[in-house]
């Protein structure tokens, strides 16, 4: 999806608010995509348990590397 350019496709065409924080809309948008696809589940409530069973996998595909101290 990320190769396909979706995610830049939906950051042109969606500005969210001055709040958000964090990753893109296009790049959670792709986090999201792939959890309905692997999971078969629409739930946004479950993809964050989801995310953070996987988090250095995500970690390393965004390019997010954190310390731990």
């Amino acid at each position: 999806m990320i190769d396909m350019g979706i995610a830049k496709k939906i950051d042109h065409e969606v500005h969210p608010h001055g709040n958000w924080q964090g990753l893109s809309v296009g790049m959670v948008t792709i986090i999201w995509s792939s959890y309905i696809l692997t999971e078969q589940d629409h739930r946004l409530v479950a993809v964050r348990d989801w995310v953070s069973e996987r988090a250095e996998m995500f970690n390393r595909l965004l390019g997010i590397h954190r310390y731990n101290r």
